[in-house]
C-alpha cells in the first residue's frame, strides 16, 4: 500500500467541528473554557488537563458543545477541536492539523479491534495508516505542534508519532511554504 493510496483512502476525513448551535451549547462551551482557566498552570502551557478528562474511545459524529461535559470518551479529533478551541480562547492562534501515519500492522489492528469492540467502524484506519488529528500553535514565528492524544508538544510538524512515521499532513491554517487545505507528502514518504 502506497502512501499516495492512504492519502487517497483517509484524506476525505474533515477535521472535527464542535457544533455550536443553542443556548446549551454555549453554557457547556463556556463551560469547558472556564475550566482550563482554573486547571492550566501557565497561560502558554498546552491544555494538557483534556486529556485527563477522557477515555480515549469513539465519538458519535456530528458531536455539540452540550455533548461534551457528558463525554467519556474522546478521540483525537475530539481533543484536537477542544484544544484549539481552548488555545483561541486564551488569544493564541492555533488551528487544526490532520495527519496520516504508517504503524506497525499489530498496533492498527489492536486499534481496530478496540473500536469495533466499542461498536464503532474503525474508518480512520487503511492498510497500517492511521489518520489523526493535531493542532498547530503560532506565537510569532514560532510554530508548534500540540498532540492532545498523546499531550506531546513538538517544534514543528513532527516526522515520528509515538510508533509511526509521519507520511502526510494537511494544514487549516497558514503555515510557510505550505498551502492550507491540501494533503503534502513528508519527506520520509518519498
Amino acid at each position: 500500500m502506497s502512501v499516495e493510496d492512504a492519502v487517497k483512502a483517509l484524506g476525505w476525513i474533515q477535521p472535527t467541528q464542535i457544533l455550536l448551535q443553542d443556548e446549551c451549547d454555549v453554557a457547556a462551551r463556556a463551560y469547558v473554557l472556564s475550566l482550563d482557566v482554573f486547571l492550566r498552570r501557565r497561560s502558554a502551557d498546552p491544555p494538557t488537563w483534556l486529556r485527563k478528562m477522557f477515555e480515549w474511545g469513539p465519538v458519535k459524529r456530528p458531536i455539540s458543545w452540550c455533548d461534551v461535559p457528558k463525554a467519556r470518551e474522546a478521540d483525537c479529533g475530539l481533543l484536537a477541536a477542544l484544544a484549539r478551541e481552548v488555545y483561541e480562547a486564551r488569544g493564541v492562534e492555533a488551528f487544526q492539523a490532520q495527519l496520516i501515519i504508517r504503524y506497525p500492522e499489530h498496533a492498527v489492528e489492536h486499534w481496530a479491534k478496540i473500536w469495533r469492540n466499542k461498536g464503532a467502524e474503525p474508518d480512520w484506519i487503511w492498510g497500517n495508516f492511521a489518520y489523526h488529528e493535531i493542532v498547530v500553535v503560532k506565537r510569532g514565528r514560532i510554530v508548534e505542534v500540540y498532540d492532545p492524544l498523546l499531550n506531546a508538544l513538538f517544534n514543528g510538524i513532527p516526522q515520528r508519532i509515538d510508533r509511526g512515521i509521519v507520511v502526510a499532513f494537511r494544514a487549516f491554517g497558514e503555515l510557510k511554504g505550505i498551502a492550507p487545505g491540501v494533503w503534502h507528502l513528508t519527506r520520509i514518504s518519498r
